[in-house]
């Protein structure tokens, strides 16, 4: 039987289990923002069309993504350290994602590298969602060595 591999990319993350629960990956987020503001930022709609983003996100996601090891140094690696996802509510908070009778709300779901971070704000449904926002966060060395814009 041949073996298939599961590339990490937006086009099955609403198929991968999240690994943190959603009061973390609500947290983490919150926590990404505020830590790595030096990181470069490039989002959908508001700078990048959608074929855009989706250009710079699939080349982070498969040639560009980075894991740190316990001595500091950097391995590629399509598989992210963490996967996270959290129904966002009209407030702005969050809300289980994964709960029986779940609320109406945006489901916020991405992946996290070392060198990195993508998510996406989308409609909850599990089929033909709309897409309502892209983040792809870079590192300033990233940045420069694959010459992102």
């Amino acid at each position: 039987m041949k073996e298939r591999i599961l590339y990490h990319t937006l086009d099955n993350l609403h198929l991968v289990d999240s690994t943190i629960d959603e009061s973390d990956s609500y947290s983490f987020l919150q926590y990404y923002y505020t830590e790595n503001y030096l990181h470069y930022r490039y989002s959908y709609p508001d700078v990048y069309s959608i074929e855009e983003i989706s250009t710079l996100v699939k080349n982070f996601c498969l040639f560009h993504a980075r894991i740190k090891d316990l001595q500091g140094n950097l391995f590629s690696s399509p598989v992210p350290l963490e996967t996270f996802r959290y129904l966002m509510m009209p407030d702005q908070s969050y809300s289980s994602y994964y709960a029986v009778h779940r609320k109406s709300g945006y489901v916020v779901e991405g992946y996290y590298w070392s060198n990195g971070m993508i998510y996406q704000v989308r409609q909850d449904s599990d089929t033909d969602f709309d897409i309502h926002q892209i983040v792809l966060f870079v590192d300033p060395y990233t940045k420069n060595l694959y010459q992102y814009p």
